[in-house]
């Protein structure tokens, strides 16, 4: 075995090897007669690492249904293993087990946690290598399933847009459907939306997620209340909707508690809440609270604002202009919400919005100006009509002015008839003479 790779030098007591080889690892002892002495030494011979080679058993895998297996294999003695998912070193624990005296690594029952580059890398005295990456695509979900809804509000009036979101952790993506009332509505899409929703639209939306990969489903739910439109001295209702056993149901405004009396009375065990007819110290933020003998549970905040008007619609503007000039005419109401206006003058329609700026008047622009506000919620229009306008030149302006600046009846000669109608119109025909 070691004809020609070894040799001896009894002056120093050297032992050289050439060409060693694996085998040649071992316990290697010196021993003297005269004198008498004895020392030893282990000699180990290692090969550098190569071909590093990193197998899996499959690498498409399903959360909590599979698991897999990695084989690390080399050239070179002799071998440790050890185990990274990216950076992390990986140990032995519940679904981890190493075995093959570190070679090979199995995860069983693997999480979406699991996911990311594998490799192993070998090593000995000498040298060490590392293996290619093997990434594991699992598929999980859906998970995590969760339903908003915007705006976010206890209840909403008829006519309210709606829109229902839902989101759920899934790879590859879930498909979302969605149902009303445990009848599917043949929508899909993680948004559906309630377009100008009316009463009949209230009742328990559903969103349910799929996995086409795992096989999974993952169902969460909303009630979605939508009342009629809240009218001055109209009656309207509120509704608490509860799931699950509850013993009592509990009405606060503004967080002060609500009892009946003889404006609103309470019914269902509670659950409703009427008004016989709104009135504007109606407005409020409204809860219900629904408790058993384990938990309650408080509502999220429905805002009550009584519609209203238009009342006490006014036009504020000059009565008087001087011929060639501009005016501008303002009209208001009092109505929630904020009224529409249009502007007439003398019957024709002129103008939209609370402000009306004439451009340069003429003779023909004296007459009457009316101003009605609409609300498209109650319904109601209210109008008024400003006091006849008059335009007038410079020179029957100065007669005009002097006649209404003075407090008591006024004697004074007008020369121009139409002047003195025009008079009439505006200080009043008890002003002239």
């Amino acid at each position: 075995v070691y004809a020609g790779r070894v040799s001896f030098d009894s002056l120093t007591l050297q032992l050289s090897l050439h060409s060693v080889q694996t085998n040649d690892s071992g316990l290697y002892v010196l021993q003297g007669v005269t004198p008498k002495v004895r020392a030893e030494i282990t000699l180990s011979v290692q090969e550098p690492i190569t071909n590093v080679s990193l197998t899996a058993s499959k690498t498409d895998l399903v959360e909590f249904n599979d698991s897999v297996l990695f084989t690390c294999s080399a050239y070179g003695t002799p071998l440790a293993f050890s185990w990274y998912k990216g950076s992390s070193v990986v140990t032995a624990g519940v679904n981890v087990q190493l075995s093959n005296d570190g070679s090979v690594l199995t995860i069983s029952n693997v999480t979406r946690y699991d996911m990311g580059p594998f490799t192993c890398v070998v090593a000995n005295n000498i040298s060490n290598g590392t293996s290619r990456s093997i990434y594991l695509n699992i598929s999980y979900g859906p998970s995590n399933l969760t339903m908003t809804v915007l705006p976010e509000k206890m209840g909403y009036i008829s006519g309210s847009n709606i829109t229902l979101s839902c989101s759920a952790d899934s790879s590859p993506p879930a498909l979302f459907y969605w149902s009303y009332n445990d009848i599917s509505l043949n929508k899909t899409g993680q948004t559906l939306q309630l377009l100008n929703a009316s009463q009949n639209k209230t009742g328990t939306y559903a969103c349910t997620a799929h996995n086409t990969v795992t096989l999974r489903y993952a169902t969460n739910s909303l009630l979605i209340a939508v009342n009629d439109v809240p009218i001055f001295n109209m009656s309207f209702m509120l509704t608490c909707e509860v799931m699950g056993p509850v013993d009592s149901v509990y009405w606060m405004k503004d967080s002060l508690y609500l009892y009946s009396d003889s404006k609103i009375s309470l019914s269902n065990q509670n659950k409703t809440l009427s008004f016989s007819q709104l009135g504007l110290a109606d407005d409020g933020k409204y809860q219900c609270v629904a408790s058993n003998i384990v938990s309650n549970k408080t509502s999220m905040a429905y805002t009550l604002a009584v519609n209203y008007g238009p009342w006490n619609v006014s036009i504020s503007g000059p009565a008087i202009a001087q011929k060639d000039s501009s005016i501008t005419l303002n009209c208001s109401a009092s109505s929630h919400p904020p009224s529409g206006y249009s502007w007439y003058f003398n019957g024709s329609r002129v103008a939209e919005g609370a402000v009306y700026e004439t451009g340069p008047l003429s003779l023909n622009s004296s007459g009457e100006y009316t101003c009605i506000a609409h609300n498209n919620i109650t319904g109601n229009n209210g109008s008024v009509t400003a006091v006849p306008s008059t335009v007038v030149g410079v020179g029957e302006l100065e007669h005009i002015m002097l006649q209404c600046m003075l407090g008591a009846v006024v004697q004074c000669i007008v020369k121009r008839a139409h002047i003195n109608r025009k008079l009439k119109h505006i200080c009043g025909p008890d002003r002239i003479v």
